[in-house]
């Protein structure tokens, strides 16, 4: 009878847990996706034009892709073999953001796939599009994607970006 009574406060105090509070054990914490990031897309996204390996990111993979970066900032942490989040230099002339986002913004990249990137594989070679975040004291703003898949040749960088179409 106490081990029913044991097991009956364990299962209470258990589900008292927050996902918040298992999210922190891996350094990250939840975030509510449409309250902290604004200017999302309200439809998929295109990159790479009408190449062959194009992608089209939906609006929940975006959304994913958003809150993966605000968290890791929010969590000082960077994954993958370049350290994301990083800088964004929008230095790219093929690229133009959302005119919420400007070069002198402090603008961050992480790279977006189908699903969830948390850093594996490392190597992001394989992985050519980015999610453009700009990051105020309390939101993210949505500025784009963008792609190295059929970017033109730039003089400027060596491994040029262009915008992603909608």
């Amino acid at each position: 009878m106490q081990f029913l009574s044991f097991l009956a406060i364990l299962a209470a105090t258990s589900s008292c847990v927050s996902s918040a509070a298992i999210d922190n054990t891996v350094g990250l914490s939840m975030r509510d996706e449409l309250d902290d990031i604004i200017n999302l897309p309200t439809k998929s996204v295109r990159c790479g034009g009408s190449l062959a390996r194009a992608e089209i990111h939906t609006t929940a993979d975006i959304k994913k892709a958003a809150t993966n970066t605000l968290n890791h900032l929010d969590a000082n942490t960077v994954v993958g073999d370049q350290n994301y989040p990083k800088r964004y230099g929008y230095r790219d002339p093929a690229v133009t953001l959302s005119s919420q986002c400007s070069a002198t913004d402090t603008l961050y990249e992480f790279p977006i796939t189908r699903g969830t990137w948390n850093g594996v594989p490392g190597d992001t070679t394989d992985i050519p599009d980015r999610i453009i975040i700009k990051r105020t004291s309390k939101k993210g703003i949505y500025c784009g994607l963008i792609t190295h898949t059929g970017a033109p040749a730039s003089p400027i960088t060596n491994n040029p970006f262009q915008s992603c179409t909608g």
